[in-house]
């Protein structure tokens, strides 16, 4: 009779623990479905040039909505509700979105949680560099360049090129440096070279979204052998000034693909494709084995209690 008093006390100790702990998953599962998803919408580059891309984000919610808008306006949804439990948070972007330059913001909402980017589209090339000159110094063995930055307030850059010829192709593979300085700077630059050959050169400015000017040097074959006159507006140098066609359009850079600093397909972090049951246990894994546990010790005492009465 003890040993039967001890196994019953036993199982209601066991079923006692087995009820407590399906009271806490009660309790537990209203205070889940309150966990806010983390979202982190993709970043864009701060200036672009074009206006088809892919936009992508990270979250380990539900479902996600994208919006987009013009800085000072109001949000527009646009693409399909996405539910990540089976699709990518991925939606494509294009002109619809844009319309004309300025600066765009984009969000993305995930189960009411919001995260957002914005860029700036910039379309328009900046203006030529001028006061384009040259000097051979050093007996001949150096090229003495100096020009005047455009006045653009997104102007970023120069690029230097360097031909045998005249009229030669300014692309990648006679592109020779890149100088910086400020909107209105007058730079230079030195070009060690072989002194018993003549050489060209073009320079060409480049703005914060990567559209590009257009071509500005020489058009003869006379240079001089002399002191450098650098930052003398206009009358430095041989070299005559001229402006050339700008060559594959707006928003192109010869030699370099302008295509976008983004890589749509490229969606860092995961996203969660468990159902709802699964997920929770999932997130709940001491409140699960308890469980697991507790049923464990309900089916062996039971199994000893119907092994003693036979």
């Amino acid at each position: 009779m003890d040993v039967l008093k001890n196994e019953m006390q036993k199982i209601k100790l066991a079923i006692g623990l087995f009820v407590y702990l399906v009271i806490g998953v009660l309790i537990a599962r209203p205070a889940y479905a309150t966990v806010v998803p983390i979202v982190q919408i993709q970043s864009l580059p701060g200036y672009i040039n074009y206006t088809d891309f892919k936009l992508s984000c990270t979250s380990n919610g539900n479902t996600a909505q994208f919006y987009s808008k013009k800085d000072g306006g109001s949000y527009t949804a646009f693409g399909p509700s996405i539910d990540l439990t089976i699709t990518p948070c991925l939606v494509q972007v294009n002109g619809s979105q844009f319309g004309s330059e300025g600066k765009f913001w984009f969000e993305v909402i995930v189960d009411g949680v919001p995260s957002e980017t914005s860029t700036t589209l910039d379309t328009t090339a900046p203006g030529n560099v001028s006061n384009f000159g040259k000097d051979r110094i050093g007996g001949g063995t150096v090229y003495h360049i100096y020009w005047k930055n455009p006045l653009d307030s997104d102007y970023q850059r120069v690029f230097i090129y360097r031909g045998t010829e005249a009229g030669f192709e300014a692309d990648s593979n006679h592109k020779i440096a890149e100088a910086g300085g400020s909107p209105g700077d007058t730079l230079t630059w030195d070009d060690g070279v072989d002194p018993t050959k003549e050489y060209y050169y073009y320079v060409r400015a480049l703005d914060k979204a990567g559209n590009s000017s257009g071509l500005v040097g020489d058009t003869s074959t006379t240079t001089v052998v002399s002191t450098p006159k650098p930052g003398i507006s206009g009358t430095g140098g041989t070299g005559k000034v001229t402006q050339l066609p700008k060559e594959g359009g707006t928003g192109t850079i010869l030699g370099i693909e302008a295509s976008p600093s983004i890589s749509p397909e490229a969606i860092t972090g995961s996203v969660s494709t468990n159902p709802g049951l699964l997920k929770w246990i999932l997130t709940h894994k001491k409140i699960s084995l308890g469980v697991v546990i507790v049923l464990g010790l309900l089916g062996y005492a039971f199994y000893r209690r119907s092994k003693k009465s036979r």
